[in-house]
């Protein structure tokens, strides 16, 4: 493990699952946390992944270097620790400072990119048993420095659907074609298309939106960066109207999603959207919705695999917007409070959309807690689930924080 240069954390992560049917309210299953029997390598939970076949559930942590491993439930969502793959240990690199994780749409490989090894790793996944076995580290490096914001190393991947493109944000973006028996990655391309913290990927792998952060001195933040594949394999990179935090794809491609924080704007921040053309990747601006949960500071986003519903992680709650797949338009259909406030760095919903997953770090009068989510049986209340987030080691500081927004 590499000499940290901030105060460690003393860190204590809660794996949260919620319950997602229908507009019912989200109720508390289950809680994980790093110091529970058998749990491991939990310490400062980065990102969370569920399977695509449902039955495990992956966490890279920073402070551990290490990707947890668990078993899933598919019929209750409750998860139980397997164990963990760490940097340094068993032949594994490139796992130092974990900060975003992928798998591949087949389940059978995980990407990890790392912040301080500056790499993404590859491992090969067992279905069966969920086990990870290393098989590589490609380096990346560290991006440019954009103005007013600091250099961004290796923190976000993903793996386009039909499994031939592996994408890594370090800055730049990395851009690696994928051999989809050994999961190896080669071919590695770069185009900048912000300075933002993740991207969003369209369906069919051929166009990947960032960002521009707004300048802290006033002013900017109104255009996205666009990447376009070209006939040839190479990649470009042109602007479109619109810059959302946290942009997301909805599952069809039609669109595109994200949290509205232009500074000029603020306190006013509003969940987006923007229709989009599937051929050419334009985006429209259409539409935003104003919620009180918008007040807070927002921390992620994700979308239900069917489409049907958008999570956004706040500093007080899991908000969920049902949407309507003819208009791509979002209206509040629930959510989930938890006590104290606390700071989110992820969340992932499973493939059946039934649980959304919650890694989070609690930031109080004390200093930083680390922790993250699961929920409690179905039978308990919403007040009783929420008293369980507020267990946890007060933590003497962190190295980063990965999610923010204004």
């Amino acid at each position: 493990m590499a000499w940290r240069a901030f105060a460690p954390r003393i860190a204590l992560i809660l794996l949260g699952v919620v319950s997602s049917v229908g507009a019912e309210p989200l109720v508390g299953l289950q809680d994980l946390r790093s110091d529970d029997p058998g749990v491991v390598g939990l310490g400062g939970a980065a990102s969370v992944v569920v399977s695509p076949d449902g039955a495990h559930v992956y966490v890279a942590s920073e402070d551990d270097d290490a990707v947890a491993i668990f078993a899933r439930d598919a019929a209750t969502g409750r998860i139980t620790p397997l164990g963990a793959v760490r940097d340094g240990e068993a032949g594994v690199e490139g796992l130092d400072g974990p900060l975003g994780i992928a798998i591949s749409p087949d389940g059978a490989h995980v990407y990890v990119a790392s912040e301080l090894s500056e790499t993404v790793a590859v491992f090969a996944r067992d279905a069966a048993s969920g086990a990870l076995t290393f098989l590589e580290a490609e380096f990346l490096g560290c991006g440019l420095e954009y103005p007013y914001f600091p250099t961004q190393c290796p923190r976000y991947a993903a793996v386009s659907l039909d499994g031939a493109r592996v994408f890594v944000l370090a800055g730049s973006l990395g851009i690696f074609e994928r051999d989809l028996v050994t999961g190896e990655l080669s071919g590695a391309q770069a185009i900048h298309i912000g300075n933002g913290e993740d991207f969003a990927l369209s369906p069919d792998g051929n166009f990947v939106y960032g960002n521009i952060p707004p300048s802290p001195a006033g002013g900017g933040g109104d255009l996205m960066r666009v990447g376009i594949r070209q006939p040839d394999g190479s990649w470009s990179a042109d602007w479109a109207l619109g810059s959302l935090n946290f942009p997301r794809m909805s599952p069809d491609g039609a669109e595109l999603y994200g949290v509205d924080r232009n500074l000029e704007r603020l306190p006013d921040i509003e969940l987006c959207w923007s229709d989009r053309d599937a051929e050419t990747g334009a985006v429209t601006p259409s539409g935003c919705v104003d919620d009180p949960a918008l007040d807070r500071q927002t921390f992620d986003l994700a979308i239900a695999p069917d489409g049907e519903a958008v999570y956004l992680a706040t500093l007080v709650e899991l908000a969920r917007f049902s949407r309507d797949a003819a208009d791509g338009s979002l209206s509040r259909s629930g959510g989930f409070s938890y006590a104290p406030a606390r700071w989110v760095s992820s969340i992932a919903v499973s493939p059946d959309g039934q649980n959304v997953y919650v890694a989070s770090t609690t930031n109080t009068i004390h200093g930083l807690e680390s922790r993250l989510l699961v929920a409690p049986e179905a039978t308990r209340s919403l007040a009783a689930s929420a008293a369980l987030f507020a267990l946890g080691a007060v933590a003497l500081g962190s190295r980063r924080r990965r999610r923010r927004a204004w």
